[in-house]
C-alpha cells in the first residue's frame, strides 16, 4: 500500500506536470492563432472598417499622446503612439490597445521611467519593426537602442550608450566604440573613436598651460637680467703677487 505522504507527493508532481502541459498548449495555440491571423488576407470590407477605426482612434487620443506611425498593410492595421514615456500599439483587427513593455519582453531591455522612459520610437519603411530609444539612466550616455519585431512581438537589445539618429539609421557611442545601425537595427559598421581620449588630452593640456606660462615668463626675466648686466673689465690680482714700485727716472 502507498502511504499518505508518498501519495501526496505523486499528486503534487502530476498536477505540476499537467500545469506545464496546459501552459505549453495555450502558448502554442496563441502563437498559431497570431500566425494564422497575420498570414491571412483582409477583405476590402475589413480594410475599410479597420482604416475608419484607426481614424477614430487617432482622433480620440489624449492630448499628451504623440502618434509614432500608422501601420496599414496585408499583415495588420495598427496605430503606434507614445504617451508619458510609454509606447502603445492599437490593433484594429483585435480592437485592442497594448503597451509595449521592453523589460517584460527582454530582461536586458531596461527602461528608466524616472529619467523619461521611452524617448523616441520609429517604424521602419517596410513596417516590420519599431526602433526604440529608451532612457536607462539620467545621463546622455545611458540610452538603450532596442528593436521591437512587429511580427514576432519580441524585442532585441542592440546597444547601450549615447544614441544619435543618423539619416534613417542610428549611431551609438559606447565608451571607445562607435556603432552604426541601419533603419531595421542591423549593425553596418563599428569603429574605435577617440572622443574620450581627446577630451582627456585637452583637459591635461589646459591644466599644463599655467605652468608653461610661468616657465616662459621666468625664462624671459632671466634673459632680461642677462642683458642688463655689463661684462666685468676688472683684472683680479692674486694675493701672493707682490707689487713692486715702478723706479722713477729723472731726466737730466
Amino acid at each position: 500500500m502507498i502511504d499518505d505522504k508518498r501519495l501526496k507527493k505523486i499528486v503534487i508532481t502530476a498536477v505540476a506536470i499537467m500545469s506545464v502541459v496546459v501552459a505549453i498548449l495555450v502558448i502554442a495555440t496563441t502563437s498559431m492563432s497570431d500566425e494564422k491571423r497575420r498570414s491571412r488576407s483582409f477583405t476590402p470590407e475589413e480594410e475599410l472598417a479597420f482604416s475608419e477605426l484607426l481614424d477614430t482612434m487617432a482622433a480620440h487620443l489624449p492630448e499628451d499622446a504623440r502618434i509614432v506611425s500608422r501601420i496599414s498593410n496585408e499583415r495588420q492595421y495598427s496605430l503606434v503612439y507614445l504617451q508619458n514615456g510609454k509606447l502603445f500599439i492599437f490593433d484594429a483587427d483585435k480592437n485592442k490597445t497594448e503597451e509595449i513593455e521592453p523589460h517584460k519582453l527582454n530582461v536586458a531591455a531596461l527602461v528608466s521611467h524616472a529619467d523619461g522612459g521611452i524617448l523616441t520610437a520609429k517604424v521602419d519603411g517596410d513596417e516590420t519593426c519599431i526602433m526604440i530609444v529608451a532612457a536607462t539612466g539620467p545621463k546622455e550616455t545611458e540610452r538603450g537602442l532596442y528593436r521591437y519585431d512587429l511580427m514576432r512581438r519580441n524585442i532585441n537589445v542592440l546597444s547601450i550608450g549615447k544614441v544619435e539618429q543618423n539619416g534613417s539609421g542610428f549611431i551609438v557611442f559606447e565608451k571607445e566604440l562607435e556603432a552604426h545601425f541601419n533603419a531595421v537595427g542591423d549593425k553596418i559598421s563599428e569603429m574605435l573613436h577617440n572622443e574620450n581620449i581627446d577630451e582627456t588630452d585637452k583637459k591635461d593640456d589646459d591644466d599644463d598651460k599655467p605652468t608653461r606660462r610661468r616657465r616662459s615668463e621666468q625664462s624671459e626675466e632671466e634673459e632680461e637680467v642677462t642683458k642688463d648686466v655689463e661684462p666685468s673689465t676688472t683684472e683680479h690680482v692674486s694675493e701672493e703677487t707682490q707689487l713692486q714700485p715702478v723706479p722713477r727716472i729723472d731726466s737730466e
